[in-house]
């Protein structure tokens, strides 16, 4: 798992309705997006934060502009891709 399937997780959730919010959803690709950024710049503990910052706001709109199931998932494939980073 990648922070590019993540981003694409997020994408097609948008594009099924599932996240209601065009704000909301460019907020959470902005939080990718800089989990990327520092993974190539080679700063791991950098996008871990990205994507914390991406898990919180996510459980903030759940249920209010993200469908409460989905964004379980979008949770959840946020931990594993932070799993995979290896970072405590």
């Amino acid at each position: 798992l990648t922070v590019q399937s993540l981003r694409d997780c997020v994408i097609h959730a948008a594009h099924a309705g599932h996240i209601d919010n065009q704000g909301v959803t460019q907020s959470l690709l902005a939080k990718l997006d800089a989990a990327q950024a520092a993974l190539d710049r080679g700063q791991p503990a950098v996008a871990v934060n990205n994507l914390n910052a991406f898990v919180q706001a996510v459980q903030a709109q759940a249920g209010k502009h993200i469908a409460v199931e989905h964004a379980a998932h979008l949770v959840m494939h946020a931990q594993q891709v932070i799993d995979a980073l290896g970072q405590p």
